[in-house]
């Protein structure tokens, strides 16, 4: 036994020495960031990262980009209002996403309806799925990483699948079904269990549940590991026939990424059901659903998370500047209202107040400045980053624009723009700014895929849109679809349809200006459109006369 350990030991000091040769040759090619351990990234790294060249992949945040999982709530709370249950937070608050960098009292971005915090929404429970992915990573990296092995297991809870109305007895079974195979595992020695799910996709034929658990394993090292595990289940899991559903793979490095995703996904169970539109259905599974934590933390990787904790430090996932792709680092947990109370103490007295005490209060309750997210790779090839604005109102957002303070959005647009400057090394210009993502967000404005948000945009923005978008239609873009039946002496011309509920914001003052230049723009490639058509039409007209 101890010769075994040794052996490994050994194996996986050779294992990360080779990684490391790996990761310095590769940095000196310029295809990745050589990285020694977890660094700890400060709060203000990621608007450093802004500006910062980057390989554009495609999508972006207007138009299709990043919002299925909110359109998939926006079903939901929508059957859901219906049966009487409100999954909105009260009184129409609103969340808002604005592109950061652009000049002071100027902003485009985008606001959508506020859901209350319920896991049951795709897009509330996506922030935890993020959190489980990259702790996931973390502790393959430092953990499993030449160590051990990743596995991924995945088997059936029940006998059969099971209806709405059996759904609570059904996931209490599968639950206590799924502690009695961890406590038998961990005492085999063969490995252990890290993390699980519960997942149980709708199937609108037949109207019922299919229950499976995704759950993640550590295994020794070893070529017999893997076999030995299945084995294990195989005589474990005595509810399942033929061993059907029951699966269990050894993850490649190179797979576990794209392995932890898929393993810790929101559960799309209730959008399944909403989009069916049957109200009975949905209404029994929210009841039987409430409050049902569906997943568990376990073994070595809840100590883990445990001892990040205890040290203020938390796991996220960051873009690699060089290689665009997301890696893993530690960040220091901060609690907002100490820190603005440190700040506040440390203020000078002499210094200037840059707002009266009623602008304060109202900004505690409106238009809350959240920080933003990870950068997005814009069209242009460069880092943008996207500011969270909680409590949306459109009617005293220019005010909120012009509060300044450390954690102020003031404060982050600014320091955006200084990184977006000193990465270009050209002073900003809004036009040139705007024209690689112009088509993206007059496409926000009218394609029919896109629903739910409303584009928010400052006149100066909106100007310069309509700038860009007129210099685009000299090609010209076509405004009509003009369909001819057979041979049919008839021409049927189709305006395109606009998904109702869905315009520009009416904080818009310049009003008079935006209509007449979109009314221009749209005047003028309805003509162009028309034109090939003028002479055919008249003959049309002189004949059937």
């Amino acid at each position: 036994m101890n010769i075994e350990i040794a052996r490994e030991t050994a194996a996986g000091e050779i294992f990360r020495k080779g990684n490391f040769e790996h990761c310095k040759k590769k940095s000196k090619q310029g295809t990745v960031r050589a990285i020694i351990g977890h660094e700890i990234v400060s709060a203000n790294s990621t608007l450093k990262k802004v500006g910062k060249k980057a390989k554009y992949d495609g999508g972006f945040r207007f138009a299709r980009g990043s919002i299925s999982y909110r359109d998939m709530s926006h079903v939901i709370a929508d059957m859901a209002g219906k049966i009487g249950i409100d999954l909105r937070r009260p009184g129409a608050k609103k969340t808002a996403q604005f592109i950061l960098g652009l000049p002071d009292e100027e902003y485009l971005g985008f606001s959508y309806t506020a859901f209350k915090h319920d896991k049951r929404l795709p897009s509330i429970a996506m922030v935890d799925a993020n959190q489980t992915a990259a702790n996931l990573q973390y502790y393959y990296e430092t953990k499993v990483l030449g160590v051990s092995q990743f596995a991924a297991l995945t088997f059936p809870a029940l006998e059969c699948r099971t209806t709405a109305g059996q759904l609570k007895e059904a996931v209490d079974l599968a639950f206590k079904r799924y502690n009695v195979l961890k406590r038998k595992f961990s005492s085999s020695g063969l490995g252990e269990f890290l993390y699980a799910q519960l997942e149980m996709p709708f199937d609108e034929k037949k109207q019922n549940f299919y229950l499976h658990f995704h759950v993640f394993l550590k295994l020794p090292r070893g070529d017999f590991s893997q076999p030995n595990a299945l084995r294990f289940f195989k005589s474990k899991i005595s509810w399942m026939t033929a061993y059907s559903g029951l699966k269990l793979k050894s993850i490649a490095r190179k797979d576990v990424d794209r392995c932890i995703r898929y393993g810790t996904k929101p559960c799309l169970s209730t959008y399944q059901v909403a989009k069916t539109q049957n109200a009975e259905i949905l209404a029994t599974f929210l009841d039987k659903m409430k409050k049902r934590r569906m997943s568990r933390v376990e073994g070595s990787l809840k100590a883990t998370l445990k001892g990040l904790e205890e040290k203020g430090r938390r796991v996220s996932f960051h873009q690699c500047e060089v290689s665009s792709k997301r890696e893993v680092r530690l960040v220091e947990i901060r609690k907002r209202d100490h820190f603005d109370k440190r700040k506040q103490r440390n203020r000078p007295a002499d210094l200037p107040q840059s707002h009266t005490p009623s602008e304060c209060s109202q900004g505690a309750k409106e238009n809350v400045y959240c920080g933003c997210g990870q950068p997005v790779v814009s069209p242009a090839g460069r880092n943008v980053a996207f500011g969270v604005v909680q409590n949306f109102n459109e009617g005293s957002f220019q005010k909120s624009l012009k509060l300044r303070g450390s954690n102020s959005f003031y404060s982050a647009n600014s320091n955006a723009r200084n990184n977006w400057v000193k990465e270009t090394g050209k002073d900003f210009d809004l036009e040139e700014f705007l024209r690689p993502i112009a088509s993206h967000v007059m496409q926000a404005m009218k394609n029919q895929e896109v629903q739910n948000y409303t584009v928010i945009a400052s006149p100066g923005v909106v100007r310069t849109l309509s700038d860009l978008t007129y210099e685009e239609s000299e090609k010209p873009i076509p405004m009509i679809n003009v369909v001819k039946e057979g041979n049919k002496n008839s021409v049927t011309v189709k305006f395109p349809s606009r998904r109702e509920g869905f315009c520009m914001s009416t904080l818009i003052p310049d009003v008079q200006n935006l209509t007449g230049g979109l009314w221009k723009i749209f005047i003028d490639g309805v003509q162009k459109s028309l034109l090939p058509l003028v002479l055919p039409l008249k003959n049309l007209v002189r004949r059937l006369l």
